[in-house]
């Protein structure tokens, strides 16, 4: 099986930089996922750092620089309501925020390095939504006022669309992410209700602009929402450590034709302790049993993760 870590903000890392200076400057974007995909060969190359912000600072919200090696993060929120977030204009992803930087640096990723698979991350509704406002005003606004919380959702899904466009047509491919979105803050009945049609709809007019089937990324306890998450028509999930992952693999075997990331602890790696690592390999590879579409992966790798304890893992893994 491949290994495929997760590289964000370990990319900033790897090339001596905060993850505030790399997700600010192009060529450390581009630097730091270049060698990151140099040293891991891993698949997909998702080209972010703090990815979960990207459009939300488009559509005008404030990233504070974190102290020291933090992740940045949106700490005052633009909108006061779903009412409020359904009348913003849609951001331009030729000019908006980061997002000509980020796919400038992806075009290079995919012009030097033409074996990877480049992807710009591209949030889901819900995600976007519990940045634009508060997340507790999303919460509320769902039991108390649900037509805007959709009309709210609807919007974004259109500048999303708008966004998938720009990124195709640019020649590049895309990765969906949407864990604001899961359990147990939001229950699975909301999320069949609230979340699911919005990030069906994007998903569909993704896959259809871009010619097959998205990966839909949720991290989290996502065993008990597996069966709406495969509503969405994605061609890739993640089996997250946080979950029943025997009970999600048993899901999946509905599935056959759908690629599973089956996600070791990210802090095992982080500790760097090879014998715990190797075990968890193990753990992860018994999951995986007589599935055909299956890669193993990590949550989102530590800023601070030793990249021999990595390739220490991805050699282990490569012997099995």
């Amino acid at each position: 099986m491949k290994f495929t870590p997760a590289v964000y903000e370990h990319a900033a890392s790897l090339i001596g930089k905060s993850p505030w200076e790399a997700s600010r400057d192009g060529e450390m974007l581009f630097q730091g996922h270049k060698k990151a995909f140099e040293l891991y060969h891993h698949s997909p190359v998702v080209v972010g750092i703090d990815i979960y912000n990207l459009e939300p600072e488009a559509y005008g919200s404030t990233i504070e620089k974190p102290k020291l090696n933090g992740i940045p993060a949106i700490t005052h929120h633009l909108c006061s309501s779903m009412k409020e977030m359904s009348e913003l204009p849609l951001f331009d992803p030729q000019s908006a925020g980061r997002i000509p930087m980020a796919i400038e640096a992806a075009k290079r990723l995919a012009r030097v390095l033409p074996e990877a698979d480049v992807r710009i991350p591209v949030s889901g509704p819900f995600s976007i939504a519990s940045n634009l406002v508060r997340f507790e005003t999303l919460l509320l606004e769902i039991v108390m006022d649900p037509a805007s919380v959709m009309q709210a959702l609807n919007h974004i899904v259109e500048g999303q669309v708008n966004f998938c466009r720009a990124i195709v047509e640019q020649g590049l491919d895309i990765a969906f992410f949407e864990s604001a979105a899961t359990p147990p803050i939001i229950p699975p009945q909301i999320f069949s209700d609230v979340v699911l049609p919005p990030l069906k709809s994007i998903i569909d007019q993704a896959t259809a602009i871009v010619g097959h089937p998205v990966p839909c990324i949720i991290g989290g306890d996502t065993t008990s929402i597996l069966a709406s998450i495969m509503e969405t028509g994605t061609g890739y999930v993640i089996c997250p450590s946080e979950t029943n992952q025997q009970e999600f693999m048993e899901q999946m075997k509905k599935h056959p034709e759908v690629m599973v990331r089956i996600n070791m602890d990210p802090l095992i790696l982080s500790e760097g302790d090879l014998p715990a690592v190797f075990k968890e390999v193990d753990r992860v590879v018994a999951l995986a049993k007589g599935r055909e579409k299956v890669c193993i992966g990590t949550g989102v790798l530590p800023y601070e993760t030793k990249p021999e304890t990595v390739l220490q893992t991805k050699e282990y893994i490569s012997k099995l």
